[in-house]
């Protein structure tokens, strides 16, 4: 039973569904980004930069169009720290 249908029946409230989305929703990002860092890690040198390269790119985007300033910055920090983990790795330059 799926949460919209036991909102309908009566079995939880709408403040109930609210966070259980939200957990769900939050649960859903966690899974994706564990499943990306499962398949970085199998993946060789030089696609391993790339991924990374992407993912950064992907969340600086991600952190420009929201509106929450907090939540840009610490998703900005975040692609920041992406970007910066692959100096080490050599023969990457910005």
């Amino acid at each position: 039973m799926t949460l919209k249908d036991r909102l309908s029946a009566g079995q939880i409230t709408n403040e109930e569904f609210d966070v259980l989305s939200q957990h769900e929703a939050d649960k859903a990002v966690a899974d994706e980004a564990q499943e990306w860092l499962t398949k970085l890690k199998k993946a060789p040198l030089q696609t391993k930069r790339q991924m990374v390269k992407e993912q950064s790119l992907n969340m600086q985007i991600e952190a420009s169009l929201m509106d929450d300033g907090f939540e840009a910055k610490a998703k900005s920090k975040k692609a920041w720290n992406l970007r910066k983990s692959l100096r080490g790795a050599g023969g990457i330059s910005f």
